[in-house]
């Protein structure tokens, strides 16, 4: 939100990639950043999903950086456990659709 005056302000829309899951904040950007720096891969990406019995949730999407398919979901999971986050779902894909700006595409 900006101040334009005393009595208008512009609306820069709501930061969608902060949820809240289990009782606890998670700002997927963050989470999607320290994966990047931690498991081998070419792309990660978190994908937000309503998970019928937990409600809000998320999945995981990895591009490996070769071909340990198998490893590199052993090593996300690892790596969500010890920051106390439990995906939906990894799953391994061949390549992230992203827009020209980086944005993941629907």
């Amino acid at each position: 939100m900006e101040v334009v005056d005393p009595r208008h302000f512009r609306f820069h829309g709501r930061r969608t990639r902060l949820r809240k899951i289990n009782g606890v904040r998670v700002d997927f950007d963050e989470v999607e950043h320290r994966l990047r720096d931690t498991v081998p891969s070419k792309d990660v990406a978190c994908v937000l999903v309503d998970d019928p019995v937990r409600g809000e949730n998320f999945t995981v999407l990895v591009v490996p950086d070769g071909p340990g398919g198998p490893d590199v979901v052993k090593a996300v999971r690892i790596a969500l456990k010890s920051w106390n986050l439990v995906p939906y779902e990894v799953l391994v894909v061949p390549a992230i659709e992203r827009s020209e700006t980086g944005k993941l595409r629907r």
